[in-house]
């Protein structure tokens, strides 16, 4: 909520990175499955990092246009 109000008033957005960076990462079925796989995130930008890579590569079958899903792809073959 905050970095939709930060974006609309273009109000600096190094405080929010600082607050993002210092809340641990979420805790679901996604991220769990990303770790299992050798991807790790250390807080809550990267754990929502990994749900828009998931929802805008993973789930449209995009993975060859996906770094994290190249690499993935390459250590299973």
């Amino acid at each position: 909520m905050k970095y939709a109000f930060h974006k609309f008033k273009n109000i600096d957005f190094e405080s929010l990175e600082t607050l993002i960076t210092s809340i641990n990462p979420e805790k679901n079925a996604i991220i769990t499955a990303f770790g299992k796989r050798g991807v790790n995130v250390e807080n809550a930008l990267g754990s929502q990092a990994l749900l828009q890579l998931k929802s805008n590569y993973s789930n449209k079958k995009r993975c060859l246009q996906c770094a994290i899903g190249m690499s993935l792809l390459q250590r299973s073959s």
